[in-house]
């Protein structure tokens, strides 16, 4: 079993950061602590292009991530061993082969079942939990009211397609972000039969980074926070966290992604390369994202 160690390294990311927080309720702002890294090559035994990633159901009160990497057909599953703020340790415990490549997403609902997510055909498929046996498949474009959205999917070829999804406890149904062109959420019934609502993800919603053009600007991972009733959403060009209220459809924060490697917080800042997964604790207290170019995990601590 592939040991994973983090370090115990602490950086607040907010105003400090040179500016580069936009707080839309300063009253009331949440920050983010830095709490580690992981190589998940370790041993060339993991995911060498992480691309998503879920918390799955917890082991004997410990935390489980599952992720998938588009470079493969498996689903990695792994497993906290220590949850002390200065050894934190995860475990690959699990690789799951899958009949689909090239994954982008994945999340699970509250019936035993995971999605993952093909960005290629913007496929959705759905896998038992227990067997990792698939259980159906189906295309974007064959739901009830896709024509409501096809023309944001002409741009199809241009690596544009879905990138991330998850489960929405309190609607009961799943959220899939486009990545750009325009970037579009995208809100299907659980049984995957019918598109619920769209909305385009643009600056009038605050989805902006300084320094990047509108066009370039990409959404390539979101999780449902329970606690807040939001979404979490990152960016792998924008190298930034999105907090976005999708009842208001405005982001109310907007958190740069990156990290100092001294525990004092001081020392170079250096930015998380191509980020394209992200997901939160039971708790609502702790935020994992995984970077893709650098097939790693990192962990932050959700402060209020």
């Amino acid at each position: 079993m592939t040991k994973l160690f983090f370090f115990g390294m602490l950086y607040v990311l907010g105003i400090a950061c040179g500016g580069g927080v936009v707080w839309a309720h300063p009253e009331n702002p949440l920050s983010l602590t830095y709490l580690g890294r992981v190589d998940l090559r370790d041993h060339g035994q993991g995911p060498k292009e992480p691309s998503g990633v879920t918390r799955g159901p917890s082991v004997n009160g410990r935390s489980q991530l599952w992720i998938v990497s588009d470079d493969s057909k498996i689903i990695f599953t792994f497993v906290e061993d220590n949850h002390q703020k200065k050894n934190l340790t995860f475990s690959l415990a699990h690789q799951h082969s899958l009949p689909v490549k090239g994954l982008e997403g994945i999340s699970m609902n509250s019936s035993g079942q995971a999605l993952v997510v093909k960005e290629e055909t913007n496929t959705l498929v759905r896998v038992r939990q227990d067997t990792f046996e698939e259980v159906e498949r189906v295309r974007l474009t064959q739901m009830a009211g896709f024509e409501k959205l096809a023309q944001h999917f002409v741009d199809s070829g241009k690596n544009k397609g879905l990138e991330g999804i998850t489960w929405n406890s309190k609607s009961k149904t799943f959220f899939v972000v486009k990545e750009g062109l325009p970037p579009v959420l995208i809100e299907i019934q659980n049984d995957l039969q019918g598109i619920l609502n769209h909305w385009i993800l643009e600056a009038e919603q605050g989805f902006t980074v300084s320094g990047l053009s509108q066009e370039r600007l990409d959404l390539s991972g979101l999780c449902y926070d329970s606690h807040r009733d939001k979404l979490w959403l990152v960016s792998d060009k924008g190298q930034h966290l999105f907090l976005y209220n999708y009842h208001t459809h405005l982001v109310e924060q907007r958190i740069p992604l990156g990290y100092r490697k001294s525990k004092k917080g001081i020392g170079a800042y250096r930015e998380i390369v191509k980020a394209e997964g992200v997901t939160i604790s039971e708790d609502g207290g702790t935020l994992y994202v995984v970077s893709d170019k650098e097939a790693r995990l990192y962990v932050y601590a959700i402060r209020e």
